[in-house]
């Protein structure tokens, strides 16, 4: 895998909205370095690639879109660790940045979600986790970060409680990290020639965002 230290890719992003209808930024890592392919694992599907599979009790819609055609983000049967999702390197300067996925959660639920803040050169801290919930379907979850000093990126894990399981994520977002600019307005001199454009103003209105 590329060398995915910021200060090689990037300093970090304060944006990040991934709804799946297009590939995301996202990569892929197993906890457990003999694992291969752990981008195979997690498949970008449809509502409708997925109810040709014969798998029950599967999303009839995505969430973002609300459509049979949506995309999200879908893992099954995993019957060893399922790989790690993991968000581009990120920024909050804003103390009310949060991070937001939807999970779908199923009738017979065998496992947890979890999500995790990783900042970097720092240990991880537990920011979501989902085990057994009592609501069936896509359910939105929000959780604050807050402001951040060093880049960090979110991860997203789905832990089996068994051999299969069957798990499906979308709407992975992080809203509100940039620093609230107000706009100044005032004026400012613009020294024109008057030889040149006699009727040219001299004081003009300035708004800076």
């Amino acid at each position: 895998m590329r060398d995915t230290s910021p200060f090689f890719s990037h300093r970090g992003r304060h944006i990040f909205d991934c709804n799946f209808e297009s590939p995301c930024e996202l990569e892929y890592s197993f906890s457990s370095k003999d694992q291969e392919a752990p981008n195979k694992a997690w498949l970008r599907v449809s509502a409708e690639d997925i109810s040709q599979l014969n798998i029950p009790d599967v999303p009839e819609r995505d969430h973002s879109e609300n459509t049979p055609k949506g995309s999200f983000l879908f893992l099954n049967e995993s019957r060893s660790p399922s790989p790690v999702i993991l968000s581009p390197w990120l920024r909050s300067s804003n103390n009310q940045c949060i991070v937001q996925v939807a999970v779908y959660n199923f009738f017979q639920q065998h496992g947890e979600y979890i999500a995790r803040v990783l900042p970097i050169d720092e240990s991880s801290s537990e920011i979501l986790s989902v085990q057994n919930p009592e609501k069936h379907g896509w359910v939105l979850l929000q959780r604050r970060v807050g402001h951040l000093e060093k880049p960090f990126r979110i991860s997203l894990e789905y832990v089996a409680h068994g051999n299969k399981s069957i798990a499906a994520v979308d709407s992975f977002a992080i809203k509100n990290c940039s620093t609230e600019v107000s706009c100044i307005k005032g004026f400012i001199a613009l020294f024109i020639d008057k030889d040149e454009d006699p009727l040219a103003p001299t004081v003009n209105s300035l708004t800076l965002c």
